[in-house]
């Protein structure tokens, strides 16, 4: 039943909707108050869930969007893209990133169990900006009845 509703969504592609409380919350991604265009992707697999997320928004809701990250818009730099879409979804997430735009981005790699964030900024309208933004949580899975190898005396 899982596989059937994972084939549903990937079929669906971006739903043009806000991600509910429960994913925002999983996935960390906070929504700035009064985004517009806001749409989502979630794909699961064995290894990694992520959530492609987009909006647009004001200056001082990519401030707060990347506040809620722990960084600011002086950590975006200017031409970065993090494409973060892996080819089978490309069709699905439908991010473009061509040349002769104004991107900015950044990649946060928190340690712990926080989700890793790639986001990329379209500024093309500062006073508009869109923000694309992947946040991925990567799982260790540990095979049945596999023992950790106790370390061999020296000596």
């Amino acid at each position: 039943m899982a596989a059937a509703r994972r084939l549903q969504a990937e079929r669906a592609g971006l739903v043009r909707d806000t991600p509910s409380a429960v994913q925002r919350d999983v996935y960390q991604v906070p929504v700035p108050a009064g985004a517009s265009d806001v749409a989502f992707f979630e794909a699961n697999a064995w290894e990694k869930d992520s959530l492609y997320l987009q909006f647009t928004t004001t200056p001082a809701g990519l401030t707060g969007f990347l506040a809620g990250l722990g960084t600011s818009p002086a950590r975006l730099r200017d031409g970065l893209v993090t494409d973060a879409v892996p080819a089978r979804l490309r069709g699905h997430v439908g991010w473009r990133f061509p040349p002769g735009h104004h991107w900015a981005g950044v990649t946060l790699n928190p340690r712990g169990l926080r989700p890793a964030h790639r986001i990329t900024v379209n500024l093309d309208d500062p006073r508009r900006p869109v923000v694309f933004t992947v946040s991925a949580i990567h799982f260790v899975h540990h095979r049945h009845g596999a023992r950790p190898s106790a370390p061999r005396p020296t000596a």
